[in-house]
């Protein structure tokens, strides 16, 4: 009798994305690995896609969303997996996973990596559904019980060697201080604070939304407003001498993807404080904290 090693997995497929690694693991330890792109098989049902992409959060798009599910509940009844996972808020109705636990055979496993601030009542309503659920903060795992999810367990964020690892320490930097990050009013006040401070280093700031909601417009002179993936990241991190880490407030206790990432590229990181994972990432030996400015500039130095 063959075994059944098939994993279906739900969510984005793009090389650098979370799904990809986990597809990339699971392939190394001899599983075949099948990833279905959610988004790209929404917008396929979309009329006019390119447009309609656009407006589909400001319409009634239940009609396009379920067309994708029957399809996507179809193709996993056909590949037959062992385990069906799916990916943060992958936009997968939980009238697809009643199916599947109707007419499959698999187990269904949600992996939460984000803060229980952006579950979607999508996910809040499939709850019964799931068979596990990985959440990326030990915190966060009496929330979710209480919501009604069932075998919760902690998983921690990691770092994909493929994409990020590097084998020797930078011999130069192109950059003294550096961020990668999204704009958020914490973000601005420490590296307002960083301009401020060292302003005859080399700083430099990657992300999106900046330009649009930065107070301090001297920041702006340290801006690349871009979202850097795969392997443009990895070399940023490796070419700044202090990578800092300001953890979205609302990740609190845990870690982003950011902490893992930054050591695997032989980055040196100055991080926000992360209760989890302190007693795991050493203070002076694999990290320096910093819990308000003062210390940030005083460790900075």
């Amino acid at each position: 009798m063959s075994i059944n090693n098939r994993i279906a997995i739900l969510g984005n497929s793009m090389s650098w994305s979370l799904e990809a690694s986990y597809q990339r693991a699971f392939t190394s330890l001899g599983y075949t690995v099948t990833i279905i792109d959610v988004p790209q098989r929404i917008k396929a049902k979309l009329p006019f896609s390119r447009i309609m992409s656009r407006l589909r959060n400001v319409l009634n798009d239940r009609k396009w969303l379920k067309e994708a599910n029957r399809q996507i509940a179809i193709d996993i009844l056909e590949l037959k997996p062992k385990v069906v996972i799916v990916f943060c808020n992958a936009e997968i109705l939980f009238n697809t996973l009643a199916l599947l636990k109707v007419a499959a055979d698999t187990q269904i496993v949600l992996i939460w990596p984000d803060t229980p601030f952006n579950i979607s009542p999508e996910v809040r309503l499939a709850a019964p559904l799931y068979d596990l659920v990985c959440s990326y903060s030990s915190a966060a795992i009496p929330v979710f019980e209480t919501m009604g999810f069932r075998n919760v367990i902690w998983l921690p964020l990691a770092a994909d060697p493929h994409l990020h690892g590097m084998e020797t320490p930078p011999n130069e930097f192109a950059y003294d201080i550096s961020f990668i990050g999204h704009w958020r009013p914490e973000r601005e006040a420490a590296l307002s604070v960083i301009s401020k401070t060292f302003k005859d280093q080399r700083i430099k700031i990657t992300g999106l939304f900046w330009k649009e909601n930065v107070k301090d417009k001297s920041i702006l002179d340290h801006l690349n407003p871009t979202a850097l993936n795969g392997r443009s990241y990895t070399d940023f991190i490796y070419q700044s001498y202090i990578n800092l880490n300001i953890i979205d407030q609302t990740n609190f206790p845990s870690a982003n993807m950011r902490f893992f990432e930054v050591p695997v590229a032989y980055g040196f990181q100055l991080s926000s404080s992360c209760p989890e994972q302190d007693s795991i990432f050493i203070e002076n030996e694999d990290i320096m904290y910093f819990k308000d400015h003062d210390q940030l500039i005083e460790k900075a130095l």
